[in-house]
């Protein structure tokens, strides 16, 4: 979005696979859809910075959770091996009686 060097504004707009640039016009229609362009732009950068703002607060309590899922999972093969079981590619199965093969 911008100006031209003859006083022009022209909007870019992504139309099928290419991007291409559309006139608007030029006086007093043109620094109004400038204004307005100018609103969005900063509109979408402090909804932006806002949803930065979110995924920080966030992170501590992802990395809180990611800790706890992993001392769920360490007790759960815990508790699983004490019971006699194995993994066998990835799965847990009991173990085969060995001592009763003839």
């Amino acid at each position: 979005m911008g100006w031209d060097r003859r006083g022009y504004y022209y909007r870019t707009r992504r139309i099928g696979a290419s991007v291409r640039r559309v006139y608007v016009g030029a006086g007093p229609a043109a620094h109004e859809a400038a204004a307005q362009d100018a609103l969005r732009k900063a509109k979408r950068e402090a909804d932006r910075r806002e949803a930065q703002r979110t995924v920080a607060m966030l992170e501590p309590l992802d990395a809180l959770g990611a800790e706890f899922d992993e001392g769920l999972r360490l007790l759960t093969m815990a508790t699983l091996l004490a019971g006699g079981l194995h993994q066998h590619k990835g799965q847990w199965r009991r173990r085969r009686n060995v001592d009763s093969a003839p």
